[in-house]
């Protein structure tokens, strides 16, 4: 069964903002009926009372929480495992006294970074694997299981290598979006990782045509993340992928939302529309439907 919730991200913006707090993302997310809210840690600690009042405050809503770390590649801690292990492990127990059931962590390098350099990907991967090994026996201590995202970085069969050798503390984050961003066949990408993955993102891309001036041809288009349904992506086969490959009894996934601008106030809005067409499309599949197509 798929578990649908909200990832605070949708509001980042406005967050870092002032305009709107971690309470009125909370309300809102539960005014639509979802599971629970996935945070970025800086939310709950930064908010008003720190994490034990965020953690209190969603249980007054009727939501659980699921946790956003933050990124463990080389560049972010002077290429030092131990510094980046030690840091993650800081991350699980801000996630267990939020009571959260999982923390997603992910590399912070994007594909085109690692294709510049010869030889970057292999040993990016292999410091992130170091990483997340070091970070293991915390995440089992802590309760919390950490989880790898797809995040535009690595192909599916590197992630999967990486998680498969692996205890049961570590598990895969499965975007299901992001295998396009590594020009992958998203629905073969899906098949791999989904047995090893224990929650998910969903999001949508849209294309705009970028034109010459005169307008007689096209230059290029430009790729802009989009809240679901609102783009071109195949989300009917991706969910259907999901629902035949997933391992578990319940997967959660989270609504992203990428594009938010302070002073626009459109997430509840655009997440009402999303929901529309995502919970349709569950309840068939689910139901043993076919993916509309």
């Amino acid at each position: 069964m798929i578990e649908l919730g909200i990832d605070a991200y949708c509001w980042h913006s406005r967050l870092a903002a002032g305009e709107v707090t971690i309470d009125e993302v909370l309300e809102t997310t539960a005014a639509l009926g979802v599971a629970y809210l996935q945070t970025d840690l800086s939310y709950a600690r930064n908010a008003a009372g720190g994490i034990d009042a965020v953690r209190g405050r969603a249980e007054a809503v009727g939501l659980k929480l699921d946790a956003n770390g933050g990124p463990i590649g080389r560049r972010y801690f002077d290429a030092d495992p131990a510094a980046a292990a030690a840091t993650v492990g800081e991350w699980l127990r801000e996630a267990e006294q939020l009571d959260c059931s999982g923390l997603l962590v992910h590399s912070g390098v994007y594909r085109p970074e690692l294709e510049e350099v010869p030889g970057s990907e292999v040993e990016e991967l292999a410091f992130v694997r170091d990483v997340l090994y070091r970070a293991q026996p915390l995440a089992e201590a802590s309760g919390v299981l950490l989880m790898m995202e797809n995040a535009s970085d690595f192909k599916s069969d590197q992630l999967v290598g990486v998680v498969d050798e692996a205890g049961p503390s570590l598990a895969l984050f499965l975007d299901l979006t992001n295998p396009y961003n590594v020009f992958e066949d998203p629905l073969e990408a899906i098949r791999k990782m989904a047995p090893l993955a224990r929650a998910g993102h969903v999001k949508d891309f849209a294309l705009t045509s970028n034109w010459t001036s005169d307008h007689f041809h096209r230059r290029g288009f430009s790729v802009e993340f989009r809240y679901p349904g609102e783009g071109v992506t195949n989300i009917p086969g991706s969910l259907a992928e999901l629902v035949r490959s997933a391992a578990v009894e319940t997967f959660p996934l989270a609504v992203e939302g990428l594009d938010s601008e302070a002073g626009v106030s459109d997430q509840r809005r655009r997440l009402e529309a999303s929901l529309g067409v995502l919970r349709p499309l569950i309840a068939e599949l689910e139901a043993g439907g076919a993916a509309p197509r």
